[in-house]
């Protein structure tokens, strides 16, 4: 039993030697997914594994959350609400932490006075470039 341990924490660092990368989550490394609230609001998770950092898990929620906005057909989206936190895993004494940002989001036709409100299209292009996303 002690060396199936062994094996399963070698291979998670093995599949977790890469920060997560911008993609529709799967189980192993994680990425984003997102519940349509309403015709203008979604909820996004994005899911990093131990190599990611929480800014990145936040810009990658905030990636996806511009990119349903235009799809949508609204320039401008607001945060409704945000949780960030730091899941932690621990097996044979050694303890993971992998980051995950959930965003509840409202789309705009036109910027918010009073609250901030985020353009997408500069957004995709602040961030793609950041993280050098096709």
């Amino acid at each position: 039993m002690h060396s199936r341990s062994i094996c399963l924490v070698v291979a998670s660092l093995i599949l977790s030697a890469c920060a997560t990368a911008y993609q529709p989550k799967d189980t192993l490394t994680g990425g984003f997914t997102e519940t349509q609230l309403s015709p203008d609001a979604y909820r996004i998770v994005f899911h990093g594994n131990s190599s990611t950092s929480k800014e990145r898990a936040q810009d990658f929620a905030l990636l996806r959350a511009a990119e349903l906005s235009l799809a949508a057909g609204y320039p401008f989206f607001t945060i409704q609400d945000s949780d960030n936190v730091i899941n932690r895993s621990t097996s044979d004494g050694l303890t993971i932490g992998m980051p995950r940002t959930e965003i509840l989001v409202q789309f705009q036709s036109s910027k918010q006075i009073g609250s901030v409100t985020y353009d997408s299209t500069f957004l995709i292009k602040s961030l793609k470039t950041k993280y050098e996303i096709k």
